[in-house]
């Protein structure tokens, strides 16, 4: 098999992360649950989880206690509501024909409702998205200089700017960005990518190999897009030897001949739910290993199809010997705790969630732990953090509700239930 996967679902992928990935981002690390083997992508919060469209952006001076200093931009002209409503028709008409795959149209639109609105940040975000999809970098850093300028320096459009500096060759900038962002985001893809692309183009070795061998299938396709979307800028700044030495490390021995194959297999595997097309999924994960592919991820993709499948027990199986393997892989433990939810032991998904490291910085893990609790019968431990994400993470704890009935189920059980509904906005008929 040789057709890779279609552009449009890359997109799919890549869109979850706007400015994380070299074409804008990948997924936040591990922060997928698979539900029917598909992976869902669950969103952080955004920094403002207004509209995109609501408010402006604000003053570039600083505050008063700050020392006067000059702004980094000047400021737009202001804008009556009239061009702001037209800035939004273009981003809508954008969305949908990047829906449709048309990135280049997209852009067109992009650009056009940014004349009317230049310094909106999701019209400079989506331009940014598909002008890196097109390859035109020199605009796309146009983009992510502007949203930085405008004061949008997350990590995620540090990261983003970095991998569209670096195949600029602008080698020096995309490092003092990447260094100035990975201690917010260590475990990010795209930044270890960029990283490790950096270290073998300056002759430097990726010291923590153990990285590249728990990545999920997902990620492994979002690696495979890079490195073959990117390869001749990539070989033109290293060279062939070291490009083969970038796909040994990052996917597996020898997988540089074979780069086309495997993301035809994750296509397979990407091709509607776990069980439709059974034993073609199970055939593309034995491909995968005998390609070379070293991670655990083909193991823990074989543990969904399992559970998806009705094989319950072979799952779990599965899963514990992963955590063996892999104690500290945040992905395998949430997967094992989901599917101990499905399960119905509770109990045993509270032990695992409670030795995840980090478990205090992770919200989509707060969120199985309070699910697990609630229903173990633990509704006030549960209910602290139910509260916790409620007032914090809102945004991000409705699409989780409706990820999985269990944890449906597990919400309901608590006696403020309907009012963590009526906090999350949710339509009184659904309490």
């Amino acid at each position: 098999m040789t057709a890779g996967p279609s552009r449009r679902w890359w997109m799919a992928v890549l869109g979850a992360g706007l400015a994380a990935g070299l074409a804008a981002g990948a997924p936040a690390e591990d922060d997928v649950i698979l539900i029917d083997g598909m992976s869902v992508d669950i969103l952080r919060p955004a920094e403002d989880e207004r509209p995109p469209f609501e408010g402006r952006i604000p003053s570039l001076a600083g505050s008063a206690a700050e020392a006067p200093r000059l702004p980094l931009v000047m400021a737009d002209p202001p804008r009556t509501p009239e061009q702001e409503q037209r800035a939004l028709a273009f981003f809508r008409r954008a969305e949908a024909l990047a829906r449709e795959g048309d990135y280049r149209h997209a852009l067109v639109e992009l650009r056009d409702g940014l004349v009317l609105d230049p310094s909106n940040p999701a019209l400079l975000s989506r331009a940014a998205l598909h002008a890196v999809t097109l390859r035109e970098y020199e605009r796309a850093a146009g983009y992510f200089r502007r949203l930085i300028e405008l004061g949008h320096d997350n990590p995620a459009n540090l990261v983003g700017y970095a991998g569209v500096l670096l195949r600029l060759a602008r080698l020096d900038e995309a490092e003092r960005l990447l260094a100035e962002t990975e201690p917010a985001m260590p475990d990010n893809l795209a930044l270890r990518f960029n990283r490790l692309v950096l270290e073998l183009v300056r002759e430097r070795r990726d010291a923590s190999p153990a990285y590249w061998t728990r990545r999920t299938l997902d990620q492994v396709g979002i690696l495979v897009s890079w490195l073959t979307d990117d390869r001749e800028r990539i070989e033109g700044l290293m060279g062939a030897e070291d490009f083969a030495l970038l796909c040994d490390l990052t996917l597996g021995p020898g997988t540089v001949r074979h780069l086309p194959a495997i993301a035809g297999h994750i296509e397979t595997l990407r091709e509607g739910p776990a069980t439709e097309n059974t034993a073609a999924k199970e055939s593309a994960l034995d491909a995968l290993e005998t390609l070379g592919l070293h991670t655990l991820g083909i193991e823990a993709h074989r543990a969904e199809l399992e559970r998806a499948t009705g094989r319950g027990d072979a799952a779990l199986g599965r899963w514990r010997a992963l955590l063996d393997r892999a104690p500290d892989w945040s992905h395998a433990r949430l997967q094992y705790a989901f599917s101990l939810l499905r399960a119905d032991q509770p109990e045993e998904a509270v032990t695992v969630m409670r030795a995840l490291p980090g478990l205090d910085r992770e919200p989509l893990a707060r969120f199985v732990l309070a699910s697990a609790l609630s229903l173990s019968g633990d509704r006030e431990a549960a209910g602290d953090i139910y509260n916790e994400l409620v007032l914090d993470h809102p945004q991000a704890l409705r699409q989780w509700l409706v990820l999985d009935p269990v944890f449906d189920r597990a919400i309901r059980r608590m006696r403020n239930y309907a009012n963590l509904m009526r906090m999350l906005g949710l339509p009184p008929e659904l309490d």
